[in-house]
């Protein structure tokens, strides 16, 4: 899921991925990478500048993929309180890539 950003500190130009979840069998098969292309290349269409995304702080597999993909947490940090516990969360950023062109395929 992709939409511009609803940080309040963030500029019009900036896109959220507000979801991007993948089955955990399929874990590790290029899935995850292939969702946030496509959304990359949504953002590009959009004509975001940047992107960002929220995560839990616990979660270090997610972590590791979003860096693995260039993001990196900005200082943003929020806490989401449900009904007898907190979920923590770090906001990760990155610029957009340029546009990828494939010329003649």
């Amino acid at each position: 899921a992709l939409n511009p950003s609803r940080d309040a500190d963030a500029d019009p130009d900036i896109g959220e991925i507000a979801a991007l979840y993948v089955d955990p069998p399929c874990w590790r098969t290029g899935a995850g990478t292939a969702l946030l292309r496509d959304g990359i290349k949504a953002a590009h269409a959009r004509d975001f500048r940047a992107l960002t995304l929220w995560v839990l702080e616990s979660n270090r597999r997610a972590r590791s993929f979003y860096e693995a993909q260039d993001f990196a947490p900005d200082g943003g940090r929020r806490t989401e309180e449900r009904p007898g516990f907190s979920l923590l969360e770090v906001r990760y950023f990155r610029e957009m890539p340029p546009a990828f062109v494939c010329e003649g395929r």
